[in-house]
């Protein structure tokens, strides 16, 4: 992740897919993991433009993260969010806004309304919307986002973090 991180896209992308094998290796219970490092190669991938091979890995993301019962997670609503937005990079916005309205409802019930982290996902709705010619319905979008924002920036925001225990909560664990 630090090489994506440093923007070494040829550093990153053989140890994600090296990491990526380990993990298929392991047991059932390290699913979430291997879809971690799945979810970092898709997101790796679409930052260079290989949007083909991101929507597979994608794709595989949220069939792993369906397999898990009762995950109601951040890490869905941003695996649902990524596979919109490459959707949408790719020409088929209409194909984003389904995985978008999932995204926005599993981090609402994750995180609550009023996180930064569903903003986000507002913000995205909006442009897909807008895409899609639904202007009014992207206004009110992005006017619920900038007033979830404005409220946050006056308040604590270590109140909104993520224990990374949380992520792994669905492990098996």
């Amino acid at each position: 992740s630090l090489y994506r991180l440093q923007r070494r896209w040829t550093d990153a992308e053989p140890l994600f897919r090296q990491a990526l094998d380990i993990f298929r290796k392991q047991p059932a219970a390290n699913r979430l993991r291997e879809a971690e490092v799945m979810s970092n190669l898709a997101s790796l991938l679409q930052e260079t433009g290989q949007y083909a091979d991101a929507l597979s890995y994608s794709a595989r993301v949220l069939n792993i993260l369906e397999k898990i019962p009762k995950i109601q997670s951040a890490f869905l609503a941003k695996a649902l969010n990524n596979a919109a937005a490459l959707h949408s990079l790719t020409g088929h916005p209409a194909q984003a806004e389904p995985y978008l309205r999932r995204a926005l409802t599993v981090a609402e019930n994750a995180v609550g309304p009023e996180h930064p982290g569903v903003a986000g996902i507002l913000l995205n709705y909006a442009a897909v919307l807008r895409q899609i010619g639904r202007k009014g319905d992207a206004k009110r979008m992005e006017q619920r986002a900038n007033a979830i924002l404005e409220r946050n920036s006056r308040d604590n925001l270590l109140g909104y973090t993520v224990d990374v225990s949380d992520l792994s909560a669905h492990n098996g664990k």
